[in-house]
This record gives structure tokens, C-alpha cells and sequence, in this order.
């Protein structure tokens, strides 16, 4: 099953594609935060090979699609959630600590 990977802000997201060519990963966001987050891709791709996609999704939904999404084996590569939702996720296997490589990267 492919596993969710999550972080704690957009930001690392961003920096978590691969360096050794360019990747795309997916990230979902809700619509109330999406413009921002949105606004952070575009710069991030005017400047990196790696190209991040974001799907905005209504808040009443996330949930629900991501649920349904893990358990088809079709999760986005990162989604910004509330955290009274991560226990529930982690709980069903459905998040991976991604830590060890955040602590990993040269400039953390």
C-alpha cells in the first residue's frame, strides 16, 4: 500500500522531492489555505526542476477523499490536514514519519 507522506508545513514538502531528477509530487490542500499554498508551488516550480501539483479540496471532503485515497492505494504525496485528524490516519496506517529525513537535509 502506498503510504501518505505528510509534513509538518508546505514548506518542507517543497523540499522533500528528489535531487537526483526532476520529480513531480502531489499535494492537497483545502480550498481556505489553497491560494497561498498554490502561490508558494508556482514559485517553487519557476525555479526547480521537481514541480509540485496542488489539488485543492473543500474542507468537508478531505477527509473523506483522502480516506478513500490511501485505501485505494492512490494518496497524493503530501496533504495538509488538521491535526485532530492525523491520530485517526496514523491509527489506519495511512501516514509515514518522514523526520529522519527532514533532520537529514543540509540546511535543517
Amino acid at each position: 500500500m502506498l503510504r501518505l507522506k505528510t509534513t509538518i508545513t508546505a514548506l518542507a514538502l517543497l523540499a522533500s522531492s528528489s535531487l537526483a531528477g526532476a520529480e513531480e509530487i502531489t499535494l492537497w490542500v483545502r480550498t481556505s489555505s489553497g491560494a497561498v499554498l498554490q502561490g508558494l508551488a508556482d514559485k517553487y516550480n519557476a525555479s526547480h526542476a521537481d514541480k509540485v501539483n496542488v489539488t485543492q479540496i473543500t474542507a468537508e471532503q478531505m477527509v473523506p477523499k483522502l480516506g478513500a485515497a490511501i485505501a485505494g492505494s492512490a494518496a497524493p504525496d503530501g496533504a495538509v490536514l488538521d491535526l485532530i485528524y492525523l491520530p485517526t490516519f496514523a491509527a489506519a496506517d495511512g501516514l509515514e514519519d518522514i523526520s529522519d529525513f527532514v533532520k537529514g537535509l543540509p540546511y535543517s
